[in-house]
């Protein structure tokens, strides 16, 4: 009888230690898929800004190439300036 006790009672630690255990990964699981969740909602964000940016680009493209737009061009990209423009050179981080 008193094996049986010891056997019962073995039996009895080892599921309350699978479940404990078997809680604890459903939890760290729950976790991590509310976590990739938000990551996900993140990224979905940042494509949305970057599509957006794409069609003002294939907008700005679609214009006609004239004279202001090559300057604005030149500018921006190119960083060139007009004879007689003055520039200003600061050694302030951006």
């Amino acid at each position: 009888m008193n094996e049986k006790h010891r056997v019962g009672f073995f039996i009895k630690i080892v599921l309350i230690c699978v479940t404990v255990f078997m809680v604890v990964k459903i939890t760290d699981m729950h976790m991590e898929i509310r976590d990739l969740r938000e990551a996900e909602a993140l990224l979905r964000e940042q494509v949305d800004m970057h599509e957006l940016s794409i069609e003002e680009l294939k907008e700005q493209l679609r214009q006609p190439l004239n004279e202001e737009t090559i300057k604005r061009f030149a500018r921006e990209k190119l960083n060139l300036r007009d004879p007689g423009d003055m520039l200003f050179v600061s050694d302030l981080p951006e």
